[in-house]
């Protein structure tokens, strides 16, 4: 436990030259102004008919209802991932949940975001844990390797969020070597500022993650590229539960501390996982429209045989039914599932890779318990011409 804790201290300092920057955001999606910004974050949560604190009413989608009846009539258990049978992995949990999330504007997805969000919240109420944020984002313009790690503080309206990097260190292969053995199999995690700098899907999660106010938060964020199969998906996921496991083992030689705020005992740092991704992306500005409302026209534009409230009707049913096999893949819990059912519709999700990760690492975790927690389309929250569908999952142990 003492050379732990020595090695722990010599990673701090060993990499803390790399934390000197902070990278600054883009505030594309959400308010710049702080008070603007916390008032919109609220606005989520209490939205009468998409946030978490809405009761139940009448408005219930197609969507809406299959999911339902898909929750109540399965077990929820996914396919077993084959990673499941590696020997060196350890079978319980290494951090209480893993959470999937959209990243588009707070207007349109807001709502949707907070479901997670709260979930997380209720998890660890006490806002003096030690918390530790693992975000998987999507690499929208294919920038830099297809697995990078920023080292850096992160910054928002809210404040400076700094890394944990002792995770990073983990991910990376430092001490351990498992984040850079091409010879083991694992898909390499990179250090690298090039796919995060002009990147939203990690940033838009920041301001609802400071707003719950925990004093010690870290966040390690990953961008994605594009891993190209399913086994690429389950190297990473594999390298990322090591990885943790590794930090984990770490963060437990940590002496105990009795927390003067809850009067619980808190040993080392708690780890959750974010990865995110927005689905169908529908309309004449994503270039994408169902066979109804195509004109002849080059750039694909809406035709003039419909109203707008009947073409805004057509793309919303249009975005369900794009969605509706992708969501129910991700309820199985099965990859497999999942990247059959994005294939056979094509569906534009811009998270694949994230998802995916996602659900294997919930996999080797334990954590077998998937909900949908919501799902909506953007015309629905807040109307605009094109659509995009917004999903928020959960993954978590097993009832006992």
């Amino acid at each position: 436990r003492y050379v732990l804790r020595l090695y722990m201290a010599w990673t701090d300092a060993a990499m803390s030259f790399q934390a000197t920057k902070i990278r600054k955001p883009l505030v594309l999606y959400y308010d710049s102004a702080p008070q603007a910004l916390l008032g919109s974050i609220l606005q989520s949560y209490a939205d009468p008919r998409f946030g978490p604190s809405r009761r139940s009413s009448a408005r219930t989608s197609t969507l809406d209802a299959q999911l339902s009846a898909s929750q109540s009539s399965s077990s929820n258990q996914p396919v077993p991932s084959p990673l499941l049978r590696h020997s060196s992995l350890r079978s319980e949990p290494i951090c209480p949940v893993i959470l999937l999330h959209p990243h588009c504007a707070y207007m349109d997805s807001g709502p949707i975001y907070a479901h997670g969000f709260r979930t997380l919240s209720s998890l660890l109420p006490c806002r003096a844990t030690p918390l530790t944020v693992l975000l998987l984002g999507t690499n929208h313009r294919g920038i830099g390797p297809a697995v990078s790690v920023s080292p850096d503080a992160w910054e928002t309206p809210l404040g400076v969020v700094p890394p944990d990097l002792t995770l990073v260190d983990a991910l990376t292969g430092g001490g351990s070597g498992i984040g850079s053995s091409v010879d083991s199999g694992h898909t390499a995690v990179v250090v690298d500022r090039t796919a995060h700098a002009q990147e939203h899907s990690i940033e838009n999660q920041l301001p609802f993650l400071q707003q719950l106010g925990y004093s010690d938060l870290r966040i390690v964020p990953v961008c994605l590229g594009w891993l190209g199969s399913l086994q690429a998906v389950r190297n990473l996921a594999a390298n990322l539960y090591e990885s943790l496991c590794l930090y984990t083992k770490l963060c437990s030689a940590s002496q105990a501390n009795v927390c003067s705020t809850c009067g619980g005992v808190h040993r080392g740092r708690v780890v959750a996982v974010i990865a995110t991704t927005d689905l169908t992306h529908a309309g004449p500005g994503y270039g994408e429209l169902p066979p109804a409302l195509r004109s002849a026209a080059v750039p694909v534009t809406l035709t003039n045989s419909f109203s707008q409230e009947e073409s805004a009707a057509l793309l919303r049913d249009y975005a369900k039914r794009q969605d509706q096999p992708v969501v129910e893949a991700i309820l199985s819990g099965s990859t497999d599932q999942l990247l059959i059912a994005q294939n056979r519709t094509k569906n534009s999700m811009c998270g694949l890779w994230p998802a995916l990760t996602a659900m294997e690492l919930a996999a080797l975790c334990g954590l077998t318990r998937v909900r949908i927690l919501a799902y909506a389309l953007s015309q629905e929250v807040f109307f605009r011409e094109d659509v995009c569908g917004f999903v928020c999952c959960s993954f978590l142990p097993p009832e006992t």
